[in-house]
């Protein structure tokens, strides 16, 4: 078992519950400022002046379903940009609006020592001290909660983009449970739910060895695709989230990536299909991870349906776990 599944989140909380812990936060913050006679300044959660906020999207769903690939061929594209994976989001997320009390300075440092303490965050390669002196440089106006959460893959974006033109992108599976929290923080923010058939998924998982046994996979599968079809219907707005199926992207790659582009707004290059490869070298996380491997290589098809080589007493021991979400997302008919 490496690091990722060592990560304590694979918990969900209600659009309800996060509001009510966004009310939670702000009552401690408005006590904060009672306490000390409303002399001290709160860092506000979000910008007045909404024109210069980033554009972002997240791909979100399970693990093992093509998010690493997908990332590849969407960073193919020069007005698109997306860092490794940032298992500590949410952490960095909630530790932001408990402590919004403090000076810009200290929750800058409490937030991006946060950020340095996750696991693997190595492949970011981001010089620390340089990203304290750029949010020590954000002026009042830009001096907010969710600026400073995004401020690690604006940080990485300056190092990585080649043009000003910049969508920021997130593939961090374990996002599929803080869809509310991202919205809450940024209602401009698009989502890709990215999946595949979750009894694939459990082998992958287990071939990788990031789980020990297909009934654990297959819960966390069964989790992440549920909380994930939960906000579908709760968002429901097409214009907001799009939903990009593993096999269609390995069957019909032009077609998915166009559809893609155009729920993104960016054009679509026929680049994209065939330089992902390239990326494999350059993407931190692909290179450290032997599980990313696939990447390099063209995209193929024989992934698809090797679940049927399990042991039917395998199969029969997960398809009660899978079975409801395979059915909402057509991957069986019964």
């Amino acid at each position: 078992m490496n690091k990722i599944s060592k990560i304590k989140y694979n918990f969900s909380i209600s659009p309800l519950g996060v509001k009510t812990l966004f009310y939670l936060y702000r009552l401690k913050v408005i006590l904060f400022k009672i306490v000390n006679f409303g002399n001290s300044k709160v860092i506000p959660i979000r910008s007045k002046d909404q024109t210069n906020i980033p554009i972002i999207f997240f791909i979100v769903g399970s693990g093992r379903s093509g998010n690493t690939l997908l990332r590849a061929i969407l960073n193919s594209n020069n007005n698109i940009v997306i860092p490794p994976e940032l298992y500590s989001f949410r952490q960095i997320i909630v530790t932001t609006l408990k402590n919004r009390h403090l000076s810009w300075e200290q929750l800058c440092m409490l937030v991006v020592d946060l950020f340095f303490s996750t696991p693997d965050i190595d492949v970011w390669k981001i010089n620390k001290s340089e990203l304290l002196q750029d949010l020590h440089l954000y002026d009042k106006d830009s001096q907010t909660a969710s600026n400073l959460i995004l401020a690690f893959h604006e940080y990485y974006v300056k190092k990585h983009a080649n043009n000003n033109n910049i969508i920021i992108g997130d593939k961090t599976p374990l996002n599929a449970y803080s869809v509310w929290w991202i919205t809450e923080l940024f209602p401009q923010a698009k989502f890709i739910h990215m999946h595949r058939d979750g009894r694939d998924v459990a082998l992958s998982y287990v071939k990788s060895g990031l789980y020990n046994s297909y009934v654990k996979a297959a819960y966390r599968w069964n989790r992440s695709v549920s909380h994930v079809l939960k906000f579908e219907r709760k968002l429901g707005s097409t214009s907001k989230i799009v939903k990009c199926s593993y096999e269609n992207l390995v069957l019909q790659p032009k077609l998915m990536v166009q559809k893609l582009c155009v729920f993104l707004q960016v054009e679509f290059s026929e680049e994209m299909l065939t330089s992902h490869q390239k990326q494999y070298a350059s993407m931190g996380d692909t290179t450290k991870f032997s599980h990313h491997d696939n990447v390099q290589k063209s995209v193929f098809t024989s992934s698809i349906g090797k679940w049927n080589k399990m042991e039917e007493d395998d199969i029969k021991l997960i398809t009660p776990i899978l079975n409801e979400n395979l059915k909402a997302l057509k991957y069986i008919n019964y």
